[in-house]
């Protein structure tokens, strides 16, 4: 019995935890479903990126509390010089310090961090408090 039970639990961490990532084209469509990812969409295409950065993907995640959208580039710059151009200009935008590294604005949220996975260097992440 115990053997059976130890199968299907890795039958069961298989089965969710090795989900291939979205493609671009799932991406747009959810998108294109949800006023709220719509929303994020325009956020995130909207932000002032540093010269050199260079879209690689995005990709969507969220949870119960909030819904996200990360866009993913490449760049050859220092994460002080990103961090500094971020804060400066989502600080000229009216965007507000918020816990843990976030810049907020009423229901949305901004962060900006050091990724090193499938080409990306840099994801600027946009969310937005639904509950």
């Amino acid at each position: 019995m115990r053997p059976l039970v130890i199968t299907g639990f890795l039958l069961l961490i298989l089965a969710f935890g090795c989900r291939q990532p979205e493609s671009a084209e799932e991406v747009e469509t959810r998108i294109s479903k949800s006023e709220v990812l719509q929303r994020l969409d325009k956020l995130c295409t909207e932000l002032p990126k540093p010269e050199g950065f260079k879209f690689v993907r995005k990709s969507i995640s969220g949870n119960s509390y909030t819904v996200s959208l990360s866009y993913d580039f490449r760049a050859h710059m220092s994460y002080d010089k990103v961090y500094d151009f971020y804060r400066r200009e989502l600080t000229s935008l009216g965007w507000k310090p918020g816990p843990s590294g976030y810049s907020e604005k009423e229901n949305q949220q901004v962060s900006v961090s050091h990724v090193e996975f499938g080409g990306a260097d840099y994801s600027l992440y946009c969310a937005e408090t639904v509950n």
